[in-house]
């Protein structure tokens, strides 16, 4: 039995959809309402076991898990339950696959694990880490990276505090980038009224380094690499400046200004998720340029999506045992390969084509 931990929200949902298509395994969903969930996705998902459990209590969690081969965990924030679910699925000897990350959870890799435990397996970090090493099987060497990772879209509260986790996290480096096989501080820098190709309108460019962006410069063995959120709005941009200051005081406000300015930003306008990347190497001795767009309607769907397929590729023996980030999973293909299958992509499209010269020939609608 596959059991999902906040399978009613929405990346849980979209996680449940994905794994109730593969119909591999029976499924169970939990969360602290799980009779007000029933009874409205009922219809939906008429087949699933529905089970409380709570996610700060370590019995809870246990009770739920006991009867799983695998824990796709959804539930957040993150960075308050993640490593609670894997110390108990560790205790169970039952793989977990988690949408989120933390930093206990992240200090466990060295742990010698006979399960599978797959953290960072949304969006970002997730995608944004298998996306590239698949794009590099276009090549037989890969010498630089641009990745612009940019939504337009409304935040939930618990998305809202893990996203102000990661970018105040001191291992989120901003305006760094990788530059001549190394890390280099402040090598880049902010940018506001950027036109990019298949984004609606200018956006703010924000420059940064984390853990993934090391695992993909070193696995990709890049001499240069670039790695930048962009913002589409005016009002996300001027609160994230403020709330940088104000979420380690008061993180209930800080995260409340953050909702409230995405939701403003996204008033009237299509909501969308784009990742736009650009390797460049070599291909029999020949120089190459490649760019690739992947394209969603919303950040939860997409998640959700993710974190259901790398749940998918352990329970089919692809992920070896162990812990550690989903960016690492050794064959990316197939995560793509069904992404590609998978009903929610918008637009997929790679060309043989820079980033800066598709900003003079593609018209970005959304």
């Amino acid at each position: 039995m596959i059991g999902v931990i906040g399978g009613y929200g929405a990346v849980g949902i979209a996680a449940v959809q994905i794994l109730k298509k593969w119909n591999r395994y029976p499924l169970k969903i939990g969360g602290r309402n799980p009779e007000k969930a029933r009874e409205k996705l009922k219809k939906e998902f008429p087949d699933v076991r529905w089970s409380y459990v709570d996610v700060f209590n370590d019995t809870s969690i246990a009770d739920f898990a006991k009867d799983c081969i695998i824990i796709v965990n959804c539930v957040g924030p993150s960075h308050k339950v993640s490593s609670r679910v894997a110390k108990v699925c560790l205790s169970l000897n039952c793989h977990l696959v988690d949408a989120g990350i933390d930093k206990v959870l992240e200090e466990m890799n060295a742990i010698d694990a006979e399960t599978c435990i797959r953290y960072g397996a949304g969006m970002t970090p997730g995608l944004t880490g298998i996306l590239p090493q698949w794009l590099a099987s276009e090549f037989d060497s890969v010498t630089s990276l641009q990745m612009y990772t940019g939504a337009l879209d409304t935040f939930t509260p618990s998305g809202a505090e893990d996203y102000l986790v990661g970018v105040l996290d001191t291992s989120n480096e901003p305006l760094a980038a990788w530059r001549d096989g190394q890390k280099r501080q402040t090598a880049s820098k902010r940018k506001s009224a950027v036109h990019l190709p298949f984004f609606p309108r200018e956006v703010s460019v924000f420059p940064f380094f984390d853990k993934e962006s090391l695992l993909v410069a070193n696995a990709l063995k890049l001499v240069n690499g670039d790695w930048s959120l962009v913002i589409d709005g005016e009002h996300a941009p001027e609160v994230l400046n403020e709330v940088r200051l104000q979420f380690e005081n008061d993180p209930v406000k800080a995260v409340e200004k953050l909702c409230m300015a995405a939701a403003l930003d996204l008033e009237g306008r299509k909501s969308y998720c784009n990742i736009l990347l650009q390797l460049d190497g070599l291909k029999d001795t020949t120089d190459k340029t490649v760019t690739a767009l992947l394209q969603t309607e919303n950040v939860s769907q997409l998640t959700g999506t993710i974190t259901a397929l790398v749940s998918m590729a352990v329970l089919e023996q692809e992920v070896t045992p162990g812990i550690g980030p989903a960016a690492s999973i050794p064959e990316p293909q197939k995560i793509i390969k069904r992404l590609q299958n998978s009903g929610i992509l918008k637009q997929f499209i790679v060309l043989e084509a820079s980033i800066e010269s598709l900003c003079e020939e593609v018209e970005g609608e959304i």
